[in-house]
């Protein structure tokens, strides 16, 4: 998950969230749904079906002027570019929504999420920061805890989509009849294994 920022308007309070969004990665537009984010739902909205659109019409239109029989191919091109969609929103979303809470009046709740805005470039610094060490020094240790945490989740995000493509790979260049056989074979000999 992202850094949470806590924010405030009118009484009311909102989280908000700065780094990579492991939702949107995962759950696509319904992470925009559930934060009541109109804007941000239909953006997310207009690129995943795009990215529909487009596969479709170039499935079809490859079908139909016989440049391709099997259409499993455009299936997995399809499905790269969906998973690299999401992999851009998923680093997109977080700061985007927060900017635009702030073009809209939020502020920041408390002074780390203030800091850590001004740390990841939302809000700019001023001179009366800039001469204020004290407040620097208070929370440099929590940003290099926090820039720790996000290389773990960018290293886990690279072998997650090495395995995507592995298993992409795999599924393309096997015979799914085999696999199917491999698995029910080695269920079998597990299942003996334990009965036994």
């Amino acid at each position: 998950m992202a850094v949470k920022i806590k924010m405030e308007k009118d009484g009311y309070r909102k989280n908000s969230y700065l780094g990579f969004s492991w939702v949107s990665l995962f759950f696509n537009i319904s992470i925009s749904a559930y934060r009541l984010d109109f804007k941000g739902f239909l953006i997310m909205m207009t690129v995943f079906s795009t990215n529909v659109a487009i596969g479709g019409f170039v499935e079809i239109f490859l079908k139909q002027i016989g440049y391709i029989q099997n259409t499993e191919i455009v299936s997995y091109l399809f499905m790269i570019t969906a998973y690299i969609e999401s992999a851009v929103i998923a680093f997109w979303y977080n700061e985007n929504y927060t900017r635009r809470l702030i073009e809209e009046g939020w502020v920041p709740e408390d002074e780390f999420s203030y800091e850590l805005l001004k740390k990841y470039g939302i809000i700019n610094y001023n001179e009366e920061d800039n001469e204020n060490l004290e407040k620097i020094e208070k929370y440099k240790e929590k940003f290099l805890e926090l820039e720790r945490e996000e290389k773990k989740k960018l290293n886990l995000f690279i072998v997650f989509v090495f395995v995507i493509i592995l298993l992409i790979i795999f599924f393309i260049v096997i015979d799914k009849k085999e696999i199917i056989k491999y698995i029910l074979q080695t269920m079998a000999v597990w299942g003996r294994r334990l009965w036994q």
